[in-house]
């Protein structure tokens, strides 16, 4: 979400700088995801002071009654192949939120 929200300003901060400047920040604990014994080369970077509050992705639970999902399939039917949308979820969702559609009134980002 750093890159978008900085965009230009962030095109010459490499994976690596990004990673450092998180490191030694006192406002942020860096956490390296590992399978097993071995570690991912997956990291993410989480406030000090905050508890972390994130979706599961790949969880099978749904919190979101049938009504949504019955809209939403006729709003994607209804808009056909020109429905166009940034790559990412948070990218699409944003632009999804924008349009303000009724069967997502409520919804917040991430949720």
């Amino acid at each position: 979400r750093l890159a978008e929200q900085l965009g230009p300003r962030l095109q010459f901060c490499t994976d690596s700088q990004l990673r450092t400047i998180c490191e030694i920040s006192p406002f942020l604990r860096v956490e390296h995801e590992e399978l097993g014994d071995e570690s991912t080369g997956e990291w993410s970077a989480l406030l000090v002071n905050g508890s972390p509050k994130f979706v599961d992705v790949y969880s099978v639970d749904d919190a979101y009654p049938e009504e949504v999902w019955s809209a939403a399939e006729a709003h994607f039917e209804a808009v056909g192949g020109n429905l166009v949308l940034p790559r990412g979820r948070y990218a699409s969702a944003r632009v999804l939120l924008a349009q303000r559609l009724p069967f997502l009134a409520g919804c917040t980002l991430g949720r």
